[in-house]
């Protein structure tokens, strides 16, 4: 009787194994698509404590971006010293691959900071103390644009 019980126990054990397999293997797979992956990009600031910047999160983001799009976004920085400050602007990407691919252009006021590729991004202005900036961020995927399919890519604009 005990060796019947176990018999039955190592099959229920089995097929209940391959029916998680199938589960898992079902719910890992990928939906067929009718073309190739975009570029999911998300851009947010790094704070400083002489800043206060609003709004709170991203400056833009953008999923599934294909060649010729482009996608914007604006801050705001306030002086909160007593003093001037020179603003200077870097921008940190989470992958290399795009530093040529995607084209940024920053602007204060309209007055043209950055306008070229990711990987070079900076520029400056100087703010008097208790002043305030708005910063419009484009970024944009060129048609001709190399290594863009499929990233994920995190930027962080830094502002010192």
């Amino acid at each position: 009787m005990k060796e019947l019980l176990e018999n039955w126990a190592r099959r229920a054990g089995l097929a209940a194994g391959l029916i998680a397999s199938v589960v898992a293997v079902a719910g890992w797979r990928v939906p067929p698509a009718g073309g190739s992956l975009g570029l999911d990009l998300a851009m947010t600031y790094q704070p400083d404590a002489s800043l206060e910047i609003t709004p709170p999160g991203r400056v833009l983001s953008s999923t599934a971006m294909k060649p010729g799009e482009s996608v914007s976004g604006t801050l705001t920085a306030r002086n909160i010293t007593g003093v001037t400050l020179p603003l200077r602007l870097r921008a940190l990407p989470s992958i290399d691959d795009l530093d040529r691919s995607l084209v940024v252009h920053i602007d204060a006021g309209g007055r043209a900071l950055y306008d070229g590729p990711l990987g070079n991004v900076a520029g400056s202005t100087k703010l008097r103390s208790g002043a305030t900036t708005t910063l419009h961020v484009t970024a944009t995927l060129p048609h001709a644009a190399p290594d863009w399919q499929g990233r994920i890519a995190k930027v962080v604009l830094e502002l010192r």
